[in-house]
């Protein structure tokens, strides 16, 4: 028997998908995570923005918005999702890119980014206005089909929710919450301190050279790690060890590390 509500499956029925688009909202939630188009391509380091329009309290209507901070060979999110962290010779993100653009847009609107010295989740209570814009020209860099959600508009007031994420008692707590922990992020030189981390990262990488015939190139190594590796922090800090020169350069290890290429002796 049927359900007493269901969904047509004629074609002239159907409804035409609607965008979050110029909308007075508020970020809920903000982290740096890894993401994969729901399958539809290799995984990615992105800012994850939860937005949530005003005067709708239901969080199932939030929407989540993913901007590309680069690729897991350039950087992977810190255990607590709050930063991202380079495993390879580039220390930031592209300002072509969607994060970048994105909190440049903040930036330009008077968003104080000192805010988010301990972390991303300091977006989290930002009220304001958001428009789809077209991706500004680059040279060299054909964008005009290519689309970003921005804030527009920041508001001086949180949106008028008493209680909900994003009110002015919300931030405040945060803020105390955040006065009393310590922000730790799985960066190079610490990443040794966690359990198994070197021990990890050697039997990956031998396995990876031995897979690729004697020889493979550093750039290949933190994509491998992201795929076979499944704990977070063991996986984050074996990708930071990766790219740390001095590490895979160091007499201990098996294998011999020149250029950028890691290879067994003769």
């Amino acid at each position: 028997m049927a359900p007493d509500k269901v969904g047509s499956f004629a074609p002239e029925q159907f409804t035409e998908g609607g965008y979050f688009d110029d909308k007075d909202c508020t970020i809920v939630k903000a982290e740096v995570v890894e993401f994969d188009y729901a399958g539809k391509s290799d995984a990615i380091c992105a800012l994850a923005i939860t937005l949530r329009e005003d005067g709708n309290d239901d969080a199932e209507d939030d929407r989540t918005e993913y901007y590309k901070i680069g690729e897991l060979s350039k950087f992977t999110p810190s255990a607590d999702r709050k930063f991202y962290v380079p495993v390879g010779s580039v220390g930031s993100m592209n300002k072509t890119g969607k994060g970048a653009l994105f909190l440049k847009a903040l930036k330009e609107k008077g968003f104080e980014m000192s805010k988010l010295a301990k972390g991303i989740d300091g977006l989290e209570g930002v009220h304001g206005h958001v428009n789809i814009v077209p991706m500004p020209e680059m040279k060299g860099i054909d964008k005009k089909d290519l689309k970003i959600l921005i804030f527009t508009k920041l508001y001086d007031e949180a949106a008028p929710s008493a209680g909900k994420k994003g009110s002015t008692s919300g931030r405040a707590k945060k803020a105390d919450k955040a006065e009393a922990t310590e922000t730790k992020v799985a960066s190079p030189a610490a990443a040794s301190s966690v359990e198994g981390a070197e021990e990890t990262a050697t039997g990956v990488i031998v396995g990876l050279i031995s897979a690729k015939g004697g020889k493979v190139n550093k750039s290949a190594i933190p994509q491998i790690m992201f795929a076979e590796i499944k704990d977070a922090p063991l996986r984050n800090a074996c990708i930071a060890l990766s790219g740390k020169t001095d590490w895979l350069s160091s007499s201990d290890r098996p294998w011999q590390y020149n250029g950028g290429e890691l290879s067994f002796g003769e």
